[in-house]
């Protein structure tokens, strides 16, 4: 990530290579803040975990519903859920988010592995689940965006 960082701050890309390397940093953000991307090292980020998700007749992967069915399951526009998240913006949350390192983050996501692996033994998964961790999909999407805002200012100014 650092070197991608230092590339978009020379300024010296082709708009095509800056494209491509915004797109990079964003993802990788993203990914340092979402639980299974720090997974146990042994499940490939919860992507071998099969749960049933909501009932569906269809097996999905905990991975999966880190990445999107929890956050589809709200049924909230980017807009609405950007708006949501910013409620909950402060001068101080933005002071203590940012002033953490990538290695932090990581950290911060380990942490949640005990949360984020606690399912029933049946691995069927709906409400309960996403009612008892939807604060950390909020907190973690607010603080990667805020990190990442932080990044942004840092090379753009």
């Amino acid at each position: 990530m650092l070197r991608i960082v230092e590339a978009l701050k020379d300024g010296e890309l082709s708009p095509r290579k800056e494209q491509e390397y915004l797109k990079m940093l964003v993802h990788l953000v993203g990914d340092l803040h979402q639980p299974l991307h720090v997974g146990t090292g042994e499940d490939r980020g919860g992507n071998d975990v099969r749960v049933k998700w909501m009932y569906e007749s269809d097996s999905s992967n905990l991975h999966r519903v880190w990445d999107s069915d929890m956050i589809d399951a709200k049924q909230l526009s980017y807009t609405e859920l950007a708006a949501h998240l910013n409620r909950h913006v402060t001068p101080a949350t933005i002071q203590q988010s940012q002033s953490t390192s990538p290695k932090q983050w990581i950290s911060e996501a380990v942490s949640l592995r005990g949360t984020v692996y606690d399912l029933p033994d049946n691995r069927s998964i709906g409400y309960q689940y996403l009612y008892r961790n939807w604060p950390i999909v909020e907190q973690q999407l607010l603080l990667a965006g805020l990190r990442l805002a932080s990044i942004l200012n840092d090379i753009y100014g």
